[in-house]
């Protein structure tokens, strides 16, 4: 049912359609390609959002934290939060060395 109604709005509307193009992380690499997958990750644009969404998050906790006078449980979700962020750009960095050192073998 999710998916009819996301269809339905999809079509509704063109800015619509902008927004979902600006959160679809895939870019066409070749129209005809020799070998390989014809969709690539644009992981540029996928660390800029996830780097605004953990900015945003942390800021958000920070002004919580703030309003609660530093409890200790919105400390230790922002100590989560912040350990989560530096995870995620590890994975990021060493899947994007994997890929550089998977293309320069082909």
């Amino acid at each position: 049912m999710i998916s009819c109604i996301s269809v339905v709005l999809v079509r509704r509307s063109a800015s619509i359609n902008s927004l979902v193009s600006m959160f679809l992380y895939f870019k066409v690499s070749d129209p005809c390609p020799s070998q390989g997958e014809r969709f690539e990750p644009d992981l540029a644009r996928i660390k800029s959002a996830m780097n605004a969404s953990f900015f945003l998050l942390i800021l958000s906790l920070l002004f919580l934290g703030y309003m609660t006078r530093w409890n200790k449980h919105v400390l230790f979700l922002m100590l989560i939060s912040t350990g989560l962020w530096m995870t995620m750009i590890w994975y990021v960095s060493q899947t994007t060395k994997t890929q550089s050192r998977r293309h320069l073998k082909v």
